[in-house]
């Protein structure tokens, strides 16, 4: 008698920056940028933003565009994938919380489209702190912060749910803009978001003390000629203090609404970081320092929400009542 073949799951988290991919718990999530462009055909190339400004499906947490959104889900998968998609025994994904019921829908119907599996809708901050390795499933409390492009969410979980949470619009990309504003604002050089990046990403250290040039080139508002400048790199700490403070005031806000039962399990678990904010160096250190409790962050920021929806996938396998469209743990 021959084997039934075992049809694979696939797992996919929708952000305002990245969408990642996962196949397998074992491998390397795949991550493209959440944006399209149109070539001259006006058809989609999802990631591909050469040819004209791309388009972003999903901002602020929120779809732009319910038809656009549901186009791109499946080109999206297409292109990760190949046409396979009627295959996948289960397909997972992950959305922001903020998502309300109608648009949940969209993004479910544009899913079952492409499989003829099963389609489960999750939170994006429970799939991520599965992902990271926090045991979501029992009557402990861990806390989870994920620093998302456009929003920092932090929340205390406990048995599938989520006992406290809190948001800020303060993320990577607020860091970014920081940045970019004070040397507008005190050098009168214009920078562009590109330079601010990598300013961010290359120099910025919440934990580092010591002090160093840093070139940082643009354009001259007055000669209104390209320009480099020199600054002290501890300029850039002070120019992202405030939504570094934006960010810790939410999580002591969260920590603050716990429930005295799980306060407990906090401080002896600690704070894990995700998202790819939480690779801005020392802001690990800086959470520590400023809350008290113990800051770690996960081995994979960007891509541990989609590889925790694998996660979930299994615990609905083993929890018949979270199958059922329309429970808390899913539509």
């Amino acid at each position: 008698m021959l084997k039934k073949p075992v049809r694979p799951v696939i797992s996919i988290s929708l952000g305002n920056e990245n969408t990642c991919i996962a196949l397998d718990k074992d491998k390397n999530a795949l991550v493209e940028m959440s944006a399209f462009s149109l070539n001259k055909d006006k058809k989609m190339l999802v990631g591909s933003c050469a040819e004209n400004e791309p388009i972003f499906p999903i901002r602020d947490g929120h779809i732009c565009d319910f038809e656009i959104a549901s186009e791109y889900l499946k080109q999206f998968i297409t292109k990760s994938c190949g046409k396979v998609g009627t295959y996948f025994s289960n397909i997972a994904v992950m959305i922001p919380d903020s998502f309300s019921r109608f648009q949940r829908e969209i993004i479910y119907e544009a899913a079952k489209h492409i499989t003829l599996g099963n389609v489960r809708i999750f939170d994006n901050i429970i799939a991520t702190a599965s992902g990271a390795g926090l045991e979501i499933d029992r009557p402990y409390g861990n806390m989870i912060v994920d620093i998302g492009a456009t929003k920092t969410t932090a929340a205390v979980v406990s048995m599938l749910g989520t006992a406290a949470l809190g948001y800020t619009k303060s993320g990577a990309y607020a860091f970014d803009e920081a940045i970019e504003k004070y040397i507008f604002m005190k050098y009168s050089l214009k920078t562009g978001k590109n330079e601010a990046e990598r300013l961010k990403k290359s120099f910025l250290d919440l934990s580092d003390e010591s002090e160093y040039a840093v070139y940082v080139k643009g354009k001259s508002l007055e000669s209104l000629l390209p320009e480099g400048i020199d600054i002290i790199s501890s300029e850039l700490k002070g120019a992202v203090q405030e939504p570094v403070e934006n960010i810790i005031m939410t999580i002591r806000q969260v920590l603050s609404s716990t429930p005295p039962e799980l306060a407990g399990d906090v401080l002896e678990s600690g704070i894990t970081l995700a998202g790819g904010g939480a690779l801005i160096k020392g802001i690990d250190s800086k959470i520590e320092e400023s809350t008290g409790v113990k800051t770690r962050i996960c081995e994979n920021p960007i891509a541990c929400c989609a590889k925790g929806g694998l996660n979930l996938l299994t615990i609905c396998d083993k929890n018949i009542y979270m199958l059922e469209k329309g429970s808390a743990f899913g539509l």
